[in-house]
């Protein structure tokens, strides 16, 4: 099958068609885990606002966990070196 497709493209189409297959799935693949998160947060929003929690309640709750993302990802220079906290990020 290979050989079909390198004598059908030449190598160089080959290579540029195995290029842009991978360029595919990388978006594909990243617009599925943005969907995915998305629909998990919603999901935590709704379940917030079952239990009865306030709009400042579930703010607090989201500004935490965009915290604790931006620490883990080292893009948060503030963050405290050394050993964490029982219960922080």
């Amino acid at each position: 099958m290979i050989q079909e497709l390198s004598s059908a493209f030449g190598r160089e189409g080959l290579f540029w068609l195995v290029v842009g297959l991978i360029v595919l799935g990388v978006v594909i693949a990243n617009q599925w885990r943005k969907i995915r998160q998305a629909e998990i947060q919603a999901a935590l929003k709704q379940d917030m606002l079952e239990r009865g929690m306030s709009a400042e309640e579930i703010k607090l709750v989201l500004e935490a966990g965009q915290k604790c993302r931006s620490r883990s990802s080292g893009q948060d220079a503030r963050a405290p070196s050394g050993g964490a906290r029982p219960g922080a990020c």
